[in-house]
């Protein structure tokens, strides 16, 4: 592991907060049945506890990450 990843992912999330209403969006769009994905560039080890302490991984259902999909936004593959 890199000293940058190390360090990332201990301080990761740890300052991170939803904008205002986000949170109320989620909530309006899983209501209406919607799914929700988290498309990032992020790796999944680091995604995963982001999503967590920000409060918001219970409103998403699928995540797809650089590294599990093999390809970088905006590469249609993601």
């Amino acid at each position: 592991q890199t000293r940058f990843s190390k360090h990332y992912e201990r301080l990761s999330g740890a300052a991170s907060r939803p904008f205002p209403g986000v949170v109320e969006g989620l909530e309006a769009m899983r209501a209406q049945g919607l799914a929700i994905a988290c498309i990032t560039n992020k790796l999944m080890r680091f995604t995963v506890p982001l999503l967590a302490k920000a409060g918001i991984a219970r409103h998403i259902q699928a995540i797809s990450t650089s590294d599990t999909a093999g390809a970088r936004k905006p590469d249609p593959a993601m």
